[in-house]
């Protein structure tokens, strides 16, 4: 099989999805960088990226590569024969793309030095945050008691926030940080463990310039 992908944006942190779910299951996946200049129309008549490409044919979609990669695996990392918790994982597949996924991509976009609305998405990102916060309280992981497709797509969307928020603010999400810390120190593909002091430039709160007002003599 191989893995055709993009190093561009909010694209990176699903390739990073799909590469973390690979080591995890153990498979054999060659990596294939993207060519802009080539036509990816010879794969798929899908011009969307990453692709998966099999020996059946090619579908992309991050969620359905990693359900049909964890399927080849006898659904390891999907619930196994538990359909209860294979429901549970696929809801959290749905909410991180749905809800989360363009907070991601506006966080790759406002980096890249392009404007967007921070404020708002700020906003949209806190209050995810929050949610997944209260949900991983006294929980190691989002569903069962090992790791799922589950952790794999979501902690590598909040590695491109948790890497743009500055200390003050992740102090907020101390179980957040500490799951995504703990996925990150199994392998270094889903994110980085080097988290910054100092929130991204893009997202720094702009403090309001003091006027001097002239004495009267």
């Amino acid at each position: 099989m191989k893995l055709h992908y993009s190093n561009d944006g909010a694209t990176n942190s699903r390739y990073r999805k799909i590469r973390s779910v690979i080591n995890a299951l153990k498979l054999e996946v060659t990596d294939v960088p993207h060519d802009s200049n080539a036509d990816l129309s010879k794969l798929t008549v899908f011009n969307t990226l990453p692709l998966l490409e099999t020996n059946e044919g090619t579908f992309f979609s991050s969620n359905t590569i990693i359900r049909y990669l964890a399927a080849l695996s006898g659904n390891n990392l999907y619930g196994g024969d538990n359909l209860y918790q294979r429901a549970l994982i696929s809801q959290w597949l749905d909410i991180t793309t749905c809800d989360f996924e363009a907070a991601v991509a506006g966080v790759a976009i406002a980096r890249d030095g392009r404007e967007v609305d921070s404020v708002k998405l700020l906003a949209d990102i806190h209050k995810f945050l929050a949610f997944v916060e209260s949900h991983l309280n006294g929980k190691k992981f989002l569903v069962g008691d090992s790791a799922s497709l589950a952790d794999y797509s979501l902690a590598t969307s909040i590695a491109v926030v948790l890497t743009t928020l500055g200390e003050e603010e992740r102090k907020a999400y101390p179980n957040v940080t500490a799951w995504y810390l703990s996925l990150v120190a199994t392998d270094a593909i889903i994110g980085s463990a080097d988290l910054p002091k100092e929130a991204h430039k893009a997202f720094r709160a702009k403090q309001p310039k003091q006027e001097k007002k002239a004495e009267k003599k």
